[in-house]
Formats: structure tokens, C-alpha cells, sequence
């Protein structure tokens, strides 16, 4: 269910940015203002770049943020191996 959930947000998502890449094909000059550098490129990159950019730095935050959580339920889950192996054991040590 959320798979199908995630393929129906992304897939007009995914069809807007096609769209929008396509019909704005077209060259915009970016002057590197204190070097005497200038780049042609595509003005769809000049919006794209950017966004992908955001989703990628803040799925890099998200990641970061959640590694105490992570560790945490390493250690639970480290935990409840042990507990289940004493706890197979247990019958055996009080026959």
C-alpha cells in the first residue's frame, strides 16, 4: 500500500520535472562574477541542480540526525539476542 502510495506521488512529480527539463532547453549565460569565468548552460540545470542538491544535503541531515536512533535499536536488538538465548537455555539449567 505505500509503495503504491509512493508511485503515485512520484510518478506526477516525475512528469512535471520532464516536462519542465524539456520545454526549457534553452542556454542561460552564468558569469562567475569576480573570476572572468562564464558557463552556458541549460536553464532547466540552473533550477534542477539546486533542487537536487536540497534533496540530497537534506536526506544527508535526516540521515545524520537519526544515527542515535539507529544505534539504539542495535543495541535493543543486540539485547533481545541475548535475552533469547538465556531464555533457551533457562528450561535446560533448571531440570
Amino acid at each position: 500500500m505505500l509503495r503504491l502510495l509512493k508511485v503515485l506521488i512520484l510518478l506526477p512529480i516525475t512528469a512535471i520535472l520532464v516536462v519542465f527539463a524539456v520545454s526549457n532547453r534553452q542556454s542561460a549565460v552564468v558569469s562567475l562574477w569576480p573570476l572572468p569565468y562564464e558557463i552556458a548552460t541549460p536553464v532547466f540545470f540552473l533550477v534542477l541542480a539546486p533542487l537536487i542538491l536540497g534533496v540530497l544535503l537534506g536526506g544527508a541531515a535526516a540521515w545524520l540526525a537519526g544515527g542515535k536512533s539507529r544505534r539504539l535499536a542495535r543495541e535493543r536488538a543486540r539485547q533481545i539476542r541475548t535475552l533469547e538465548k538465556a531464555a533457551t537455555t533457562l528450561p535446560a539449567v533448571l531440570s
